[in-house]
């Protein structure tokens, strides 16, 4: 048994951290982050860009399948739909996201929603992953225009990056 110099507790050596009981550390800890956000931030963005924190990323991602996280997730999510004003929240952020330009024509926002809502289709009938994607990309001087969009699997679009300006075609 050992006294906590924080709350006075007499409590069991396996509580401890050092001079003080675990929930007094972390009760410290949670207030430094509320504290200092940004170098609560910096410190954890610097830790997982390590190895030791990517090894540590690895081991929770495992973790977290194990225990049903993600399928749990997914059924959530099944469960309750994303609603028709978040959906159109979502579009508005990804058109002035992805937009070079300050404003799309009528007919290009249109043509982008319907692209979306195709990359959304392919993924419940295909499976997989799919993106819109701009042919000619913007920073290579591309415009937000209907001519330049295509739906295209996911892992094509990372793979090309802003590498090509190839269009997409499946092989049957």
């Amino acid at each position: 048994m050992k006294t906590c110099s924080n709350c006075g507790v007499e409590k069991p050596l396996a509580q401890f951290v050092r001079a003080q009981c675990k929930p007094c550390r972390n009760q410290k800890i949670m207030a430094w982050r509320k504290a200092n956000p940004d170098k609560y931030k910096a410190a954890k963005q610097k830790y997982y860009a390590s190895d030791k924190g990517k090894a540590q990323k690895r081991k929770e991602e495992v973790a977290y399948k194990a225990t049903g996280g993600r399928s749990i997730a997914e059924k959530r999510r099944a469960e309750h739909p994303v609603s028709e004003p978040r959906k159109q929240s979502r579009l508005r952020y990804q058109l002035m996201r992805r937009s070079n330009e300050r404003y799309l024509t009528p007919f290009d926002a249109w043509v982008l929603e319907e692209a979306v809502a195709l990359a959304r289709m392919r993924r419940q009938v295909c499976g997989g992953e799919w993106h819109v994607d701009h042919i000619v990309p913007v920073s290579k001087g591309g415009l937000c225009t209907h001519d330049n969009f295509q739906v295209v699997p996911a892992y094509w679009n990372r793979s090309k990056s802003n590498k090509h300006t190839k269009r997409y075609f499946a092989c049957a």
